[in-house]
């Protein structure tokens, strides 16, 4: 048996459309249903965002647990109302 990470559930291709990530198709989903210059922005927005989070060879989860110090500063501060 193999150890660590590799179990064969873990070893699925993630969903692709053509090259692009398969979340990258949601907000043209939204685009078909309201159709606005805005959201065709918001669209290609998110897209290239996407597609370079896949140029980094990483998941939106890990891009996200990467990016944690910057959104949350070095130290988090946890103030206990009831001490014990």
């Amino acid at each position: 048996m193999s150890t660590g990470r590799y179990h064969w559930s873990n070893v699925a291709p993630e969903a692709k459309f053509f090259v692009i990530n398969a979340s990258a198709s949601v907000p043209w989903l939204v685009l078909i249903l309201f159709p606005r210059w805005s959201t065709l922005a918001i669209a290609v927005v998110l897209t290239a965002f996407l597609l370079y989070v896949q140029f980094k060879k990483m998941t939106f989860g890990k891009f996200l647990k990467s990016k944690k110090t910057f959104f949350l500063g070095h130290s988090i501060r946890v103030e206990r109302p009831l001490k014990g």
